[in-house]
This record gives C-alpha cells, structure tokens and sequence, in this order.
C-alpha cells in the first residue's frame, strides 16, 4: 500500500483470484452481500480511504514492508509449491497477521459494540430501573469505604442512606441522563478505527496469536475445479465438532484447522492433527465468514449460490453471546463483584 487509498484485502492476496488481464490490469469478480455481482479492477476491490492512519503513516508503512518482503513472496511459494507438505515457517505469522489487519475485524467488533452500548443506553432511558440500579450500587460499594473511612458498621450507614433512598435516586437523574445523552452521541466507528490502528501499532502480527497456529500441520492442498473463493476476513478457521467456521480464533476455542485460499483451486490449511478435512466445504465457510463480499475468478452458478450465505457466520459475537455479557454486567453491578 501507499498512499491514502488503502487496501484492506491485501492486493497480494487478490492477485490469485484475477478473472482477467488487458494492458497490465488485472480484474476480479466481486460478489457482494445482497446485489448483483460484478467484474472491477483489482485496485477498486477492498480498499478504502486512509484505513490505517490516523494522521500518522507508521502504521501503513510498516504493514506494507512487512507484506513486501515477507507475506507476499510467502504466498507466491506457497502458490507455486507442488500439492502437499509445507514447512511451516513464516505462515503462524501470516496467519496472525491477516487476522488482525482486515476491515472484517473493524465493521465486527464496532457492529458488536454498537449493540452493546445500544443495550445499555436502552436501560438509561428507564430512569426510574437505572436510578434504582446505580443506587443499590452505590449502597452497597460506595458506603463499604466511606464507612470504613469514618470507623462506622457499613450496615447502620447503608441503613441511614436507605431512609433518604428517595431523595438519593432523584439525585441520580441528571448523572443518568448525561449518560444517556453520552451514549447517544458516542462515535462507535470513530473509536474503534483509533482502537484497531493503536493496536496495529503495537504489533501487526500479534505473537499471542500466531503461537496459537505454530503448532499446525501445513500443506497446500489443490482441487480438479474452482472450488475456493476469497472472502473479506481472508483466513476462515475451523473449529472442532460439527463443522463451523468463524473468521476469528477465540482463545477459548477449540481448533481443528485453519485455511487460506491460494487460487480458485488451491488452498493453505493448517491442520491440529492428521483427520481428513474436506476442502469441498472451503468455499461454503469463506462465504459464510465473509462480512461483506468476496471474490472470485469467475462468475458462475456455483459463486452466485454461495453469495446468498455472506455474513452468516462473520459475527464475531451471537445475539445470545451479546445478551449474556449485558446480564453479566447488570448482574456484577447487583452482585458487587
């Protein structure tokens, strides 16, 4: 990359996906959630204006020194490489670091966000249930150290605040409502595009998780037909069980494989042990784990099938994960841990 416009999808990724080349461009179909798919030049695909800075270039920078002498020649060996056994060196990293740096990531944990905030800025426009909630709270935690502070039993004190409870929840209200009027106003994106670069900065291919991926068996596996298209968060892991795919190791998870399409019929995968994998189903989880699109060298029936699963499996968090950490939160604020 270079410049402000910058690619999201690495164009060293894309390359293996060309439909096409007339006078030195080169195009790719692009299949995007809900509308009709199209052929467009690769620098028009996965980009967006100034992604990666934030006023500084370091970040862009030092992504694409490491893509120009490390991931990208990695890729193209890869890709060139006969079907089979891989050495290992250098993918943990690649891994990681596709992981981390994609717009996937971003739109997931601001969507994720956005939802959890808007939760609890529901909760704020209750008055009455969040001046009752905070006052408990405030009960129970606040009155522990002022009345170790005065050498007073923290029961007589709570006792003598519950008797002016009126009088302290109305005293809540204005410091709920500029809660609530803050949370209306909070720039989820804003925050977390300074989020996502900050942590950039600090590592572009983060060791915690490409020690997860050292322990993988790698071979480039290769298909008789265009079976693997790539999606927007690029890497699409495995997890062990049914079959599910996610763009995104939890730590907790438990990982069968990763993959990484190469080409429409070749594909990276890193395997946690010698189970056979069907690489028939890549296509599928690069769909499902899209956010927003993918791409392919052709359009056909099959690429068109598959667009109708985009986003099914991209959150990175499910209505009942977000439900939960909300009733954790309300729940630690009654419960004082």
């Amino acid at each position: 990359m270079s410049g402000t416009r910058h690619h999201f999808l690495p164009r060293f990724l894309q390359e293996g996906f060309v439909s096409r080349r007339t006078s030195g461009h080169r195009y790719t179909w692009v299949f995007l959630k809900g509308a009709p798919a199209f052929e467009t030049n690769l620098s028009n695909v996965g980009v967006e204006a100034k992604f990666y800075s934030d006023g500084n270039p370091d970040v862009d920078e030092r992504i694409t020194e490491a893509e120009t002498s490390q991931f990208a020649p990695l890729v193209k060996a890869l890709r060139d490489a006969p079907p089979g056994p891989v050495a290992s060196a250098g993918i943990p990293e690649l891994v990681a670091h596709l992981e981390v740096r994609t717009r996937h990531l971003r739109e997931s944990f601001g969507k994720d966000a956005a939802a959890l905030l808007s939760k609890y800025g529901a909760f704020l426009l209750d008055e009455d249930a969040a001046a009752e909630r905070f006052l408990q709270y405030f009960l129970r935690e606040g009155h522990r150290e002022e009345a170790r502070k005065r050498g007073i039993p923290p029961h007589l004190l709570s006792a003598a605040a519950r008797a002016r409870a009126a009088q302290l929840k109305e005293g809540l209200r204005p410091t709920i409502q500029q809660l609530a009027s803050a949370f209306r106003t909070y720039s989820v994106p804003a925050e977390v595009k300074i989020a996502h670069i900050a942590s950039l900065r600090r590592a572009i291919a983060p060791e915690g998780r490409a020690l997860a991926y050292r322990g993988l068996q790698y071979s480039v596996r290769e298909t008789g037909e265009a079976r693997f298209i790539l999606g927007d968060s690029a890497v699409v892991c495995v997890l062990v069980g049914e079959t599910r795919f996610t763009p995104l190791l939890d730590k907790d998870a438990n990982l069968r494989a990763i993959y990484l399409p190469l080409t429409p019929n070749r594909v990276l995968v890193g395997a946690a042990d010698s189970e056979e994998l069907n690489v028939g189903d890549f296509g599928e989880g690069s769909a499902r784990c899209s956010l927003e699109f993918f791409i392919a060298a052709e359009e056909s029936d099959y690429q068109r099938g598959l667009q109708g699963m985009i986003g099914s499996a991209a959150d990175m968090l499910t209505d009942d994960d977000m439900q939960a950490i909300f009733d954790e939160v309300m729940r630690e604020q009654a419960d004082g841990n």
